[in-house]
């Protein structure tokens, strides 16, 4: 069944097909934050762990929209092709983390000798509002009871709350550099989001090598 379809499905729609649509409908939430956290990093807040958290959500949408596949596929009875489908946008998601984990910390290290003025309360403001996207997310995604998800469907929530916690380390960040001035609690704060990085990466990559 074509992803058009699915989306414009009646009031009962069955669990794959549900599942596709939630997925569908999780990962337009994380594109939209994407594209407004990558507007802010370039012309407003040059900030490394909103930037952390703006490589994280386009990861979060590439493994959502896999998800999404997975389910078209298993609906149309192609779940091998659905299967490998969500593990080539799987690895691609995990690639750009690591990519924008080393990125952040190699920038985090040239910020700790030469501090970047950054505008604290709004950063504080955008991480909190990055972090109620992806609760809004996550909710969307848990309108199936956790025993009827899919392994895909797991990962993707898995996913999205790994998302908010770097959401919450933003929130830190700026709340800190407000409070106090430190101007360089943006970068030390990105010491901590680079590793996480690499950690939500590496359990992903051995989820997808379960599934």
């Amino acid at each position: 069944m074509p992803l058009y379809k699915i989306i414009r499905l009646g009031h009962h729609p069955g669990v794959l097909e549900k599942e596709a649509l939630l997925t569908w409908q999780a990962a337009m939430i994380t594109l939209t934050i994407f594209f407004a956290q990558l507007f802010l990093v370039l012309e407003i807040l040059p900030s490394t762990t909103l930037k952390s958290d703006t490589i994280h959500s386009i990861s979060d949408f590439l493994i959502l929209f896999g998800a999404t596949l997975v389910a078209t596929y298993a609906i149309r009875a192609s779940g091998s092709n659905g299967r490998t489908a969500k593990k080539w946008f799987a690895y691609a998601g995990i690639g750009i983390l690591i990519l924008g984990a080393i990125s952040v910390f190699s920038e985090a290290l040239e910020r700790l000798d030469n501090p970047v003025s950054i505008k604290n309360e709004w950063l504080m403001v955008v991480g909190f509002i990055g972090g109620l996207g992806n609760f809004w997310a996550y909710k969307v995604l848990s309108k199936i009871p956790r025993h009827e998800q899919s392994h895909s469907h797991k990962v993707a929530n898995l996913h999205v709350l790994c998302d908010m916690g770097l959401s919450g380390i933003v929130v830190i960040s700026g709340l800190t550099g407000w409070l106090f001035g430190w101007v360089r609690a943006d970068a030390v704060l990105s010491l901590i989001a680079a590793p996480a990085m690499i950690s939500i990466a590496v359990v992903l990559f051995l989820e997808i090598l379960d599934d």
